[in-house]
């Protein structure tokens, strides 16, 4: 993988979490980001759905909460790095 970009995103209580953006991954018309928290304290990986605000001038991510949308999004993540991150099953 390149250079590191970074977004810091709000939780539910306001606290801001900062993320490492590993992929955009385009699905059913849909863009997903694969987010991997950046001061690794979470082992795993989140998938927000990345859509624009209504007024066009921003992005807002939305945790996905499908799991079959979570595992395509996942799926294709690991075949886009499979010889770049050594992945544990």
């Amino acid at each position: 993988m390149e250079g590191k970009e970074t977004i810091s995103l709000s939780d539910e209580n306001g606290n801001s979490i900062e993320y490492e953006v590993l992929d955009i991954i385009e699905i059913k018309n849909n863009f997903y980001t694969v987010l991997y928290q950046a001061d690794g304290k979470d082992t795993e990986v989140s998938i927000f759905r990345v859509e624009d605000t209504p007024d066009n001038k921003h992005s807002q991510y939305i945790m996905e909460t499908d799991e079959n949308i979570i595992n395509e999004v996942y799926n294709k993540f690991r075949e886009n790095y499979r010889n770049d991150i050594r992945f544990l099953d």
